[in-house]
């Protein structure tokens, strides 16, 4: 049924260029996913190698105090309160370091890393015990410890394989080294998989913020008089009740279902705070979006009085040559870009959600502090310096 106004395309141009995109990010993703599966993937050694077993020889158990470290894992704080609040009755002990350490997440583990002053970046290994070795290829000769925290991709690459790795190990203590290497082709092949599912993210959310944000200019310069008494008790009431912007616009029939609008809008807040989630793997869209492009192709059939309105992938992203990268350092000029954005997106909730543990004063009228004021709250407290300040303050703005 078409709505009571018919609109141009031009009208809807962000919806409709936002819509074009979801679309083609989404034969993108199935382009690259076909590719992952129909070939090998082979484990990433550029900056440790897993060592398990028959794959030491006996020197390589000989302890060096400059280089060698141990390393551990237990569980965080969202994972545990997850088991707990589900009854789980398994759990793997956390370590309770008394020693200086350096600790960080990855997907409800988190890794325990215990370096010396005497520890050397060069050639370091990373030792769970005498049958499980994690052997990086460092070069440099800076101490391990600055090193690792100067280098957030290296220690990145330490705790994800650290988090495959021990787990596993520990089921399987008397694994071959093979056993260990098909387990991690496995765990990248995992991830590679859904770090790929975030390239149809960003088009998803920005399709349903333009067209949450034309309903409400629509409602507000046509159905004033129907939702409140003057324009702007009409927009504080949309903005404090978003459902209603939705289902305003189905009662006065620009759009056939409010409910599934209201469930895509849901899931769009979900995946613009991935951290909220980020122990059980974060919130995802289908693996089949096609439901979700047909109900947008519903809604620009309705405003723009078309017959069965289809949107079709325009100059997709189908180069399979590009997974074979990072798909955190791919080119800013082709839609995998997406990935980098949402992983932005993934990194600062979850850096804001650590800094939300430490207690902060408030403003005068009692409200907690924010923006600017907040960060220089916590670089007060010495929990920041003021070059993070300064670079979160950059960052925030971009992922804004």
């Amino acid at each position: 049924m078409p709505s009571p106004i018919k609109f141009t395309v031009q009208d809807i141009q962000p919806i409709m260029e936002s819509m074009i995109r979801f679309v083609n990010s989404i034969d993108a993703y199935q382009g690259a996913i076909q590719y992952i599966n129909q070939n090998i993937i082979k484990p990433d050694t550029t900056y440790f190698k897993v060592l398990v077993n028959d794959g030491l020889k006996r020197k390589d158990k000989k302890h060096h105090s400059k280089t060698d470290f141990r390393i551990d894992t237990g569980i965080n704080n969202s994972m545990l309160k997850s088991i707990l609040s589900s009854g789980g009755k398994t759990l793997t002990p956390t370590p309770s370091p008394q020693c200086r350490h350096i600790s960080a997440d990855y997907f409800g583990t988190r890794v325990f890393m215990f370096p010396t002053p005497k520890n050397q970046a060069k050639n370091c290994r990373a030792v769970y015990n005498n049958n499980l070795i994690f052997q990086s290829n460092i070069k440099t000769d800076k101490p391990l410890e600055d090193y690792l925290m100067e280098n957030p991709i290296v220690m990145g690459d330490l705790v994800q394989k650290a988090s495959w790795a021990i787990g596993y190990y520990r089921q399987k203590p008397n694994m071959y080294q093979k056993d260990m290497d098909a387990h991690l082709v496995n765990m990248e092949k995992i991830s590679l998989i859904s770090k790929t599912q975030t390239i149809r993210n960003i088009p998803f959310m920005q399709t349903i913020e333009h067209l949450r944000q034309f309903l409400f200019d629509v409602l507000i310069t046509h159905h004033t008089p129907q939702i409140a008494l003057t324009p702007e008790d009409a927009r504080q009431h949309l903005k404090a009740n978003k459902d209603d912007i939705f289902n305003k616009a189905e009662q006065f029939g620009y759009i056939p279902d409010a409910q599934k609008m209201i469930k895509y809008q849901n899931l769009r807040d979900q995946l613009a705070h991935p951290d909220d989630l980020h122990f059980i793997g974060g919130p995802q869209l289908p693996e089949n979006c096609s439901e979700i492009v047909s109900d947008f192709e519903g809604i620009l059939t309705s405003l723009l009085h078309g017959d069965n309105i289809k949107i079709l992938a325009v100059d997709a992203e189908k180069n399979t040559d590009l997974v074979q990268k990072s798909l955190v350092q791919l080119p800013d000029e082709n839609l995998f870009n997406n990935v980098n954005a949402y992983q932005l997106i993934n990194q600062l909730d979850t850096a804001q959600t650590l800094l939300g543990s430490y207690t902060l004063p408030t403003r005068t009228n009692g409200k907690p502090l924010t923006g600017r004021k907040k960060l220089e709250a916590l670089n007060t407290l010495g929990v920041l310096s003021q070059n993070d300040v300064t670079k979160l303050e950059e960052v925030t703005l971009t992922r804004n």
